[in-house]
């Protein structure tokens, strides 16, 4: 997280791992809303920390989607698609999410957390 207390990590398991950043401990998993909002259903590439609310952590990978997860809820609120991401590629400032792709065409897609 951008405040240094907490660290997020993903991968091929598709869930978000929370670790306490001071003492390395688990503290939880973030994956499924259930119905509204499913987790990843492939391998997760990248995962970024809203700059100014700690309590938000975007998240891509090869399944195409955007997950947006709440971490005290620990769990997805929002999932938006076209997001073919496969590396280190999500940037969030203010309201706007961009997402590099690795297709050919559409390279960059953007987002807003308000819509």
């Amino acid at each position: 997280m951008r405040d240094g207390k907490k660290v997020v990590v993903g991968g091929k398991d598709r869930k978000l791992y929370i670790y306490d950043a001071t003492s390395r401990e688990f503290i939880s998993t973030m994956h499924s809303n259930g119905f509204k909002v499913d987790g990843h259903i492939n391998r997760i590439y990248c995962i970024k920390a809203h700059p100014d609310d700690n309590n938000v952590v975007a998240s891509a990978g090869w399944d195409g989607m955007l997950k947006l997860y709440d971490v005290r809820k620990k769990k997805p609120f929002a999932s938006l698609g076209q997001a073919q991401v496969s590396g280190d590629s999500i940037d969030m400032f203010d309201d706007m999410i961009v997402c590099g792709s690795y297709k050919n065409k559409d390279v960059m897609k953007t987002y807003s957390l308000s819509q």
